[in-house]
């Protein structure tokens, strides 16, 4: 072989490692674009999770202040209503004279019983001095 056919083929060895050298170097490049770009995307992933706990944890604070303004309204209401009632349901006159008919018919039932009592130790009476 001669001179330039050595030459060729060194030349053309140089070429194909430089060419495999640049091919390689473009490829890292690529890859380190994609690196930056994942990272890049995976910081604003953790970002915008950190702002989604964020809000969750604000919106949770108000609905639970928000139940309790709610608990506390129902309480305040079911006062007035219990307050409403014993002032305005059974007045105190017309309790107080509920409670006389009721004296007064126990009264009445009480002395009717008694008299059926007297009526029936009686009859006990005149049944033994009959006998």
């Amino acid at each position: 072989m001669e001179y330039g056919t050595y030459v060729t083929m060194a030349t053309f060895a140089l070429a194909f490692v430089a060419y495999v050298a640049r091919a390689t170097w473009k490829v890292s490049q690529i890859e380190k674009d994609i690196r930056l770009y994942l990272d890049a995307q995976l910081d604003n992933l953790h970002l915008d999770q950190d702002k989604r706990e964020r809000e969750n944890v604000e919106r949770a604070e108000t609905i639970r202040r928000e139940f309790g303004e709610t608990g506390n309204a129902l309480r305040t209401k079911i006062h007035e209503i219990e307050t409403w009632i014993r002032d305005e349901f059974v007045r105190t006159e017309s309790f107080e004279a509920a409670i006389n008919r009721l004296e007064k018919n126990s009264d009445k039932g009480f002395d009717r019983l008694e008299k059926r009592l007297d009526d029936v130790f009686k009859l006990f009476k005149n049944m033994q001095q009959n006998n």
